[in-house]
């Protein structure tokens, strides 16, 4: 295998493996991070963002939309509340 072979093998093996741990990842509620049901706590360790950001997009599609808290409240309904054993 010439080099521009190998590398772009190495680079699709590399997205390849990253779309894989996307798709293993699943959406859970936080037990630790929560200020009402783990919502947006979960929602963050999902993107891997931080918690305060999720709440404050949340808190301004509440008051913009009002669809927020339907959503949140669906949420919290659908989204199971993460393991003990994490």
């Amino acid at each position: 295998m010439d080099t521009g072979h190998a590398l772009a093998y190495n680079c699709c093996q590399h997205w390849l493996g990253a779309w894989e741990d996307t798709m293993a990842k699943k959406l859970y509620r936080s037990r630790t991070d929560r200020k009402i049901w783990g919502v947006c706590g979960g929602l963050a360790k999902y993107f891997g963002i931080d918690p305060t950001t999720v709440r404050v997009i949340a808190i301004v599609s509440i008051f913009v939309t009002g669809l927020g808290i339907i959503a949140y409240i669906v949420m919290a309904i659908v989204v199971p509340l993460e393991s003990s054993e994490v």
